[in-house]
């Protein structure tokens, strides 16, 4: 709904952002550069300074690897969240409007049916 990456953020590191106002819930597990990490623990150690790396997608090199937290924060609360559930039994808990790369290329949380392959690391 509002933009929370300024326009410093955006210059210094436009190469390949998705800027969106989506959330994941603050008990997601990301892969870090240090190790499984909650997000809201991703988020109080990057306001405490520390710098952090969290694994992603690299959709130019077809890989995933590791890239800088340069923002992060709660958005929004008591948030409508969709759950997409994984073939490996496991599930990610997301609201409607956030991105998630795909085989068909980003398509919003709410949009993904059955059968897309989706590139969500280590969970």
């Amino acid at each position: 709904r509002y933009p929370r990456i300024d326009y410093r953020l955006l210059e210094e590191h436009n190469e390949g952002i998705i800027g969106s106002s989506a959330c994941l819930t603050g008990d997601t597990v990301l892969e870090t550069s240090s190790g499984r990490m909650r997000l809201d623990e991703v988020v109080d150690r990057w306001k405490e300074g520390e710098e952090i790396f969290v694994l992603s997608y690299d959709e130019k090199e077809n890989r995933a690897i590791h890239k800088k937290v340069l923002w992060g924060d709660l958005t929004r609360k008591k948030a409508k969240i969709v759950k997409i559930n994984l073939k490996n039994g496991k599930s990610v808990r997301l609201t409607p409007d956030h991105k998630v790369y795909t085989n068909k290329g980003w398509m919003e949380a709410k949009d993904i049916k059955e059968h897309k392959d989706i590139k969500i690391l280590s969970l």
